[in-house]
C-alpha cells in the first residue's frame, strides 16, 4: 500500500534501504558493433544537435539540420518538425514504443516570447497559453502519457501528467500541499506511475505516485547519498538516477519501494585497467530488463558511454576510440537505450562526419569466436590515443 503523508514533518524518517549494493565500478571491455543510421555524408544533413533516443522497434529520434533547417526526426520517417537552433530552444526528444510511427515527446521554446510547448507527435500539447508558466524536460509512457514539472502563472509548481486529448490530465503533487519544492526531472511508466524528486532543506527523496492520493519512498539522502537528480523508471518500478554523496563522490545508482540503493557505477570506484576512475555522471536511463546506461567522465581519458554490465560496468563508446574509419571527437546521450540494450548517441569523427549511431551488444561466445578469426587471419586493432573533453551539463 502507498505510504500517505500528510505533514512534511514525517518525511525525514522514512529512511531508504542503504545496503548498498555494489555491481560496478570503473569501465570494463566489452564487445558491440556500431551502425550509423544518419550521418553528414549525406548532403541534406549538415549537423546535429543534442542525444538521441531509441525505442523496442529501433526507431531513433534525433535533432538535425537538414537542408539549412533545424528539425526533429525520427528514423521511420514519419514524424518532422521544422525549427531554428540558432533561435528557439529544445529539449533532447524521447520517444517511445510504437512500431514505425511513435510519439515523440519534447519541450521546445520558440524564438516568440512567452510560448513554451510540450509535444508529442505533435497531435497533442501542453503550452504556456494557460496556467503554466514553464516546463521541465518531459518524460512520456508508451500509452502515449506526458509526465512533467511546471511553473505555474500564479508561482505555484508541481508534477503534473496530461494523457493527450482523449484522456485525462491530473495533478500528481504540487505546492499547495505536502511538498512545496521539486525537482525538475521527471519518469513515468506504463501503469501510469510518476517518479519525482522533492527537497526540503538539506533533505531530498524520490517518490513514486500515481495520483495525488498516496506516495510511496523510492530513496532519500537521509543515507550516504547527498543529492538526487536524472530520474527513469522501468515496468518493474526501478528508478535508475545520479547523485552526490557525502563522502564528496558521487555516482549512478538503482533504487525501487522497499529495496537496497544499489550502486551502478561510482568516483570513488577502483580504477580501470588504464588506471582511470569516473569523476562525474549525466543522467542515466534504465530499461525493463535492468540494464542501466549513462553518460560520465573518466580521468585523464574524457567522456564516454557506458552500461551496467555482470562483472563491472562495460564501456559502450568514448572520446578517441576508432569509429567508422576515423575517432571520436565528439559524444552526447541522452535516453539512448531500449529493451533489446541497443544504445544511441550522437558522434562527431575527426573526419568532419557528424552523425547519429546505434551500438549493438555482440554476444560474448560470437566476440570471441571474432576475435580468433581476427587472430588467425593476423589482423591487429589498436586503440586510438584517448582525447579529454569538458563533461557538458545541462536541462535534458
Amino acid at each position: 500500500m502507498p505510504v500517505l503523508l500528510r505533514s512534511l514533518s514525517i518525511i525525514s524518517p522514512l529512511v531508504a534501504v542503504w545496503t548498498m549494493a555494489c555491481i560496478g565500478g570503473s569501465a570494463t571491455a566489452a564487445t558491440f558493433s556500431f551502425s550509423s543510421v544518419r550521418d553528414t555524408k549525406s548532403p541534406e544533413y549538415t549537423r546535429f544537435v543534442g542525444g538521441p533516443s531509441i525505442n523496442d522497434e529501433g526507431v531513433v529520434a534525433y535533432l538535425a539540420v537538414k537542408s539549412g533547417q533545424g528539425r526533429v526526426e525520427t528514423t521511420g520517417g514519419s514524424f518532422g518538425l521544422d525549427v531554428d537552433f540558432d533561435q528557439d530552444t529544445l529539449s533532447n526528444p524521447t520517444v517511445i514504443n510504437g512500431a514505425a510511427n511513435p510519439y515523440v515527446a519534447f519541450k521546445f521554446t520558440p524564438s516568440r516570447p512567452n510560448v513554451v510547448i510540450l509535444l508529442s507527435r505533435l497531435i497533442f500539447y501542453i503550452t504556456t497559453n494557460g496556467a503554466f508558466a514553464d516546463f521541465g524536460v518531459p518524460a512520456i509512457n508508451d500509452l502515449g502519457a506526458v509526465a512533467f514539472y511546471a511553473d505555474l502563472d500564479d508561482g505555484g509548481r508541481g508534477i503534473y501528467v496530461d494523457e493527450g486529448p482523449f484522456g485525462d490530465d491530473y495533478t500528481i503533487a504540487n505546492n499547495q500541499g505536502l511538498f512545496k519544492s521539486f525537482g525538475r526531472d521527471v519518469a513515468i511508466d506504463n501503469a501510469g506511475r510518476v517518479a519525482f524528486t522533492v527537497a526540503s532543506g538539506d533533505f531530498e527523496a524520490i517518490f513514486l505516485a500515481a495520483d495525488s492520493s498516496g506516495y510511496e519512498v523510492v530513496a532519500n539522502t537521509s543515507g550516504p547519498l547527498k543529492s538526487l537528480r536524472g530520474l527513469s523508471i522501468n515496468e518493474r518500478g526501478v528508478v535508475a538516477f545520479s547523485g552526490e554523496l557525502d563522502s564528496g563522490g558521487s555516482g549512478v545508482f538503482t533504487s525501487s519501494v522497499g529495496e537496497p540503493v544499489v550502486t551502478i557505477a561510482e568516483s570513488d570506484g577502483p580504477p580501470n585497467a588504464s588506471g582511470a576512475q569516473f569523476t562525474a555522471f549525466g543522467k542515466p536511463v534504465i530499461n525493463d530488463e535492468g540494464l542501466v546506461a549513462f553518460a560520465a567522465l573518466e580521468s585523464f581519458i574524457g567522456y564516454g558511454v557506458y552500461t551496467s554490465g555482470e562483472a563491472g560496468v562495460d564501456k559502450v563508446i568514448r572520446l578517441g576510440d576508432p569509429l567508422f574509419e576515423s575517432t571520436v571527437t565528439e559524444l552526447e546521450f541522452f535516453r539512448g537505450l531500449n529493451n533489446q540494450g541497443q544504445v544511441a548517441f550522437r558522434y562527431g569523427l575527426a573526419s568532419g562526419v557528424q552523425g547519429i549511431a546505434v551500438a549493438t551488444r555482440i554476444p560474448e561466445a560470437t566476440a570471441a569466436t571474432l576475435a580468433i578469426a581476427g587472430a588467425i587471419g593476423g589482423a591487429s586493432l589498436r586503440p586510438r590515443r584517448e582525447r579529454r573533453a569538458d563533461f557538458a551539463r545541462g536541462e535534458g
